[in-house]
């Protein structure tokens, strides 16, 4: 679960690195962002000369994300936990699409039944 400040990392080869969340969407009020649900981040750090678009990437600019990865499990009925190492995020750019064109490290499975089916087929790895 990620709220408003926490510190995520960009796991796309889109140039960035780290962001912050700044927003949390679907919801009024909503307080803690889950896997699948969209953010608005702020970078805190990028990688020089990198772009998306047309446009540089640089310290302190807004995007739009999903949250792919968080340090909170996942229980499952099956009494199966999933959890990773740090929270991470995919960038989306101004038109709504995938800002990078690979991820790295795996997600889950479950976003083959959300409107991110792409993300399973841009990672480098799935977990069930």
């Amino acid at each position: 679960m990620l709220q408003k400040n926490s510190t995520l990392a960009i796991i796309d080869n889109s140039g960035a690195k780290f962001g912050r969340c700044i927003h949390i969407y679907n919801g009024y009020r909503k307080r803690y962002a889950r896997m699948g649900d969209m953010v608005l981040l702020s970078l805190t750090k990028v990688k020089p000369g990198k772009k998306i678009g047309k446009t540089e990437l640089k310290k302190g600019m807004v995007f739009k994300g999903v949250v792919v990865r968080t340090k909170v499990s996942i229980k499952y009925n099956s009494n199966k936990r999933i959890l990773f190492k740090q929270n991470g995020a995919v960038l989306i750019s101004a038109k709504n699409k995938f800002a990078g064109l690979r991820i790295f490290g795996p997600v889950l499975h479950e976003f083959r039944y959300t409107k991110y089916l792409r993300l399973t087929s841009i990672a480098a790895g799935v977990v069930k």
